[in-house]
């Protein structure tokens, strides 16, 4: 790789990816081999400054090449979508090796066996889910959101057509594995995402099956989703300031960074914003929450109102905190008393954090009443 001109990289990419097709029903060893090698071929194609991309002129029908400059990008052929639709696919074969693999070995006297294949096949996925993370990392804003809607469109959703998963096949657990290994995916991919616009990164064909997963039954699910948002959201990389459902005395003092928010967000905020409140507000009530689960939510308020709150979204904001506190109250659902005690203190912590970032006297002066009164308690 390192004698071969950047502007051919892509041929030995599409190489070894053909050798992984080649050899699909290899020894899970054997695959994940071929993964980590392209991984690494990956990383030495990113590191050239110069990468040949092919365009098309408008109205005309043949291609050619032109030179861009792309430091730290990296152009992967003439279809980028191609490479991970590939490595999807043998995710997904992976998967249903594994279950496939559990299926015989609950038939079976073979356990030791079966739960070493098992093993071997996490090892071919967590490969495969690093070198998605590492052509996603190594694309640019615009294209990594195309594939970001990609991978969403193979994500099994309950409810909704599949045409991309025979997910009576794999069974209910099958499924789930390949629902975590997706979003896992998706994690990776939209890591330091930056895009100026949310309507262009959360578009309704990607968001409405997020918001669709986010209201399974599954905790470990919900919180990939709501790790997902936070990647795409946060753009000033606020979130490590903001970790653990704390009550923050002085938010000055983590010097938070955010700009005034755009037209094309206010926008956004009114097209979709009803539709994340409720998210949040059903997210809080499910009762395998863990106390992730809740810090998550906190932060996806935090981040909103730093990223996305002008005056109107701030209203929003608040009437969404006094609804969970008085849904814990009431508690008209019968909900767990742990529960009820976790989103009080998330709209505690949220409101004080609110009511300081908005640097309103009154509503600070409240909050801080009501913390202390409930301190004496």
């Amino acid at each position: 790789m390192y004698s071969i001109q950047a502007q051919h990289s892509h041929h030995v990419i599409q190489q070894v990816l053909n050798h992984l097709d080649t050899n699909n029903k290899n020894t899970p060893r054997v695959r994940a081999g071929i993964v980590q090698v392209l991984l690494e071929t990956v990383a030495i194609a990113a590191k050239g400054s110069v990468g040949m991309i092919q365009e098309t002129k408008e109205g005309e029908g043949f291609g050619f090449e032109s030179e861009i400059r792309m430091p730290p990008n990296l152009w992967l052929g003439p279809t980028v979508l191609e490479v991970f639709n590939t490595l999807l696919k043998h995710l997904r074969m992976s998967v249903d090796f594994e279950t496939g693999e559990g299926l015989r070995r609950n038939s079976s006297s073979s356990v030791s066996s079966g739960r070493s294949k098992e093993s071997e096949e996490r090892i071919v996925q967590n490969a495969i889910i690093q070198t998605i993370g590492f052509f996603g990392g190594n694309l640019p804003d615009y294209q990594r959101a195309e594939v970001m809607m990609f991978i969403m469109g193979k994500v099994p959703v309950y409810g909704t057509p599949c045409h991309t998963l025979d997910t009576v096949k794999i069974g209910h657990l099958g499924t789930k594995r390949i629902q975590t290994m997706l979003l896992s995916s998706l994690i990776m991919v939209t890591s330091s995402f930056k895009s100026k616009s949310m309507a262009a990164a959360l578009s309704p064909p990607f968001l409405d099956p997020l918001f669709s997963i986010s209201l399974m039954e599954d905790g470990e699910l919900r919180q990939l989703v709501l790790e997902i948002l936070h990647n795409v959201i946060d753009r000033h990389d606020n979130r490590a300031k903001l970790r653990g459902i704390r009550i923050i005395p002085n938010v000055a003092a983590l010097k938070i960074k955010r700009e005034k928010i755009s037209k094309q967000d206010v926008a956004f905020m009114k097209k979709h914003g009803q539709q994340l409140y409720r998210h949040i507000f059903l997210g809080c009530k499910e009762e395998d929450n863990g106390h992730k689960n809740f810090e998550l939510l906190f932060t996806t308020l935090a981040v909103l109102t730093i990223e996305l709150a002008n005056e109107e979204v701030v209203i929003d904001l608040i009437r969404l905190s006094i609804a969970l506190q008085d849904m814990a109250l009431t508690n008209e659902e019968n909900l767990p008393m742990l529960t009820r005690c976790a989103v009080l203190g998330l709209v505690a912590a949220y409101l004080n954090f609110l009511s300081q970032m908005i640097a309103n006297p009154p509503f600070c002066q409240h909050v801080s009443k009501v913390r202390h009164t409930l301190l004496q308690v």
